[in-house]
């Protein structure tokens, strides 16, 4: 009841004894066509919070200004309608009195005026710099901006290019360098644009996650495309080696072979592939690790055995 290990037509192929499958805790499971789109992959970074910071104090600044400019304006205004009415009744206020409080109150008017176009002005730096809705959370101190300050929630650009022109995904998945996906979702388009990059730029908001720290690049992804027929590989069925995932497909009974699993289309509960497996391939999806076990450890005993995959 041993397994044996052979190389055909350049795969290598396991052939178990019925003892040596159950040892293994082998079971199968048939793959069933499903339909998917396919997935893109674009460029992601994660961005700096402190200018927000520094904008809504700017902001805060300049709203002050306009406080200030509007109360002047109302106590000085009071004031001047005051004197023009004395000075219609019975003229006991001299003309000078109220020319100088009608230049006042035109002084106050220009500077509120002046204030608040200055404020106008950071908002709409705001907004070329960051889009409408984060405009709108700097100048309101929205409970998002607190959230993006904390840190408790990041903000990632992502960058769509020319040939996905249309795609505007409401949300994405973000391959963190820690090996986590976190998900992402939109806020708005992003107006900085990088010109080394033909295409545009959308900007997204997720949970703060370790690894996702200002300047990181993950990778984002997101269906998009046409609808393409392919089967769906269980996680409990992947093996990683080298670097890359495997399956092991059962040929006929008691016999089974290792096929590269393509992982960039992750779907619930495993991974969409269209090249390699199809529906009605039968894989292993419990015992996969033991089988890996099993065809590796003829090349370990032997010396320098070659890859024979």
């Amino acid at each position: 009841g041993r397994a044996s290990v052979q190389v055909q037509d350049g795969k290598t192929v396991i052939k178990l004894s019925p003892g040596a499958r159950k040892r293994a805790g082998v079971s199968v499971e048939t793959l069933r066509e499903v339909r998917n789109r396919q997935q893109a992959t674009v460029p992601a970074t994660v961005l700096a919070a402190t200018e927000l910071a520094t904008l809504r104090d700017q902001y805060v600044a300049g709203e002050s200004l306009v406080k200030k400019g509007e109360i002047a304006l109302g106590v000085d205004g009071k004031e001047y309608q005051r004197l023009k009415g004395l000075y219609a009744q019975n003229q006991n206020v001299s003309a000078k009195v109220l020319q100088a409080a009608q230049g006042q109150l035109q002084s106050d008017q220009a500077g509120l005026a002046a204030a608040r176009q200055r404020l106008e002005l950071v908002r709409d730096g705001i907004r070329q710099s960051w889009g409408s809705v984060v405009a709108e959370w700097v100048a309101s101190g929205a409970p998002a901006l607190q959230r993006i300050l904390e840190p408790q929630d990041v903000l990632v650009e992502v960058t769509i290019p020319a040939a996905l022109k249309s795609a505007r995904p409401s949300s994405v998945r973000l391959d963190i360098p820690a090996g986590n996906t976190v998900t992402a979702n939109l806020v708005s388009l992003f107006p900085r644009v990088d010109p080394r990059i033909q295409g545009f730029s959308l900007l997204y908001l997720s949970l703060e996650r370790p690894g996702l720290v200002p300047g990181v690049n993950p990778v984002a992804r997101f269906a998009a495309g046409r609808l393409k027929n392919g089967v769906v590989v269980p996680v409990s069925a992947v093996v990683w080696w080298q670097g890359s995932a495997w399956a092991y497909q059962q040929t006929e009974a008691g016999q089974v072979v290792r096929w590269h699993v393509e992982t960039g289309a992750p779907v619930r509960g495993g991974y969409f592939v269209t090249n390699g497996l199809a529906s009605g391939d039968r894989i292993v999806v419990e015992g996969a690790q033991m089988l890996l076990s099993t065809e590796l450890a003829p090349q370990r005993e032997s010396a320098g055995g070659e890859d024979t995959d």
